[in-house]
């Protein structure tokens, strides 16, 4: 007599349920490009929603009350250091969850990605900046040549035009703006080179070469004065980005999930 169907599957499952299981093979180094994507975009998200509040609690702030301005802007840099890294923590988190991270090593490399992407659109930004003369202070020293150059400009013509030029207030705010240094050192720097100048009047060569120097030291004193800032600044820039780095790796690492895989066999 021929056994039921029924019965024949009833007997099959049994035999599966009964068979032996071991651990699925399974690719933990593969990288998850879609858990990547996903952990930069949310954290992005993130840290867009803490600049805007942020920026809410800073303008509720600002008022004619406000005791020290110096001391808001430091607080609001701290803000935007710990946004930034709560943002890259909270993108480790997500794209190890999202992906296939099942290690910690593997979590970290998510992690990691997250924070080359991150560093990737900054740095496009940072080239727009620079693009557009924004970031030049970050080069102080290559680019007080260029100042030199600029200021040398004004010490062309004839004496009395290179005088003229120099006695006018609009060129102490060039100056200001272009080396940095206070108002009163600039005019006293200016009123100097004038002085020479108005001196070598009768030899117009000599009177721009007077001109010329003036202004060449001018540049040059100012990059002697951003030196300790620009090593200052470089150095805070390499705490920074390794500081991120390890918030993003931190978050890779706690965003995997070891969990064992088993399929029958």
């Amino acid at each position: 007599m021929a056994m039921p169907e029924e019965e024949i599957r009833r007997i099959e499952r049994v035999r599966i349920a009964a068979s032996p299981i071991v651990p699925a093979a399974i690719d933990v180094a593969r990288v998850s490009w879609g858990g990547v994507w996903s952990g930069f975009c949310v954290g992005l998200g993130i840290l867009v929603l803490l600049g805007a509040l942020g920026m809410a609690v800073g303008t509720t702030m600002v008022g004619p009350g406000l005791a020290d301005p110096q001391a808001f802007g430091t607080r609001a840099g701290l803000w935007t250091i710990a946004s930034a890294l709560i943002a890259l923590f909270t993108g480790g988190v997500v794209a190890s969850r999202m992906g296939t991270a099942v290690t910690r090593g593997a979590g970290a490399i998510h992690g990691m990605l997250v924070w080359v992407l991150a560093l990737g659109s900054i740095l496009a930004v940072a080239a727009a900046g620079f693009s557009t003369g924004a970031g030049s202070g970050l080069f102080a020293g290559t680019n007080m040549r260029a100042v030199a150059g600029d200021l040398s400009s004004l010490a062309t013509g004839e004496p009395d035009e290179i005088v003229a030029r120099l006695d006018d207030p609009r060129t102490a705010d060039v100056v200001v703006s272009a080396t940095g240094m206070p108002r009163e050192e600039a005019r006293a720097e200016l009123a100097a080179i004038s002085f020479r100048v108005r001196a070598a009047r009768n030899d117009p060569g000599r009177a721009r070469a007077e001109a010329r120097a003036g202004l060449e030291e001018i540049a040059s004193r100012a990059a002697t004065r951003a030196e300790p800032f620009v090593r200052m600044a470089s150095w805070a820039v390499f705490a920074g980005l390794v500081v991120s780095l390890i918030a993003a790796l931190l978050g890779g690492t706690a965003g995997a999930r070891p969990f064992p895989l088993r399929v029958p066999v």
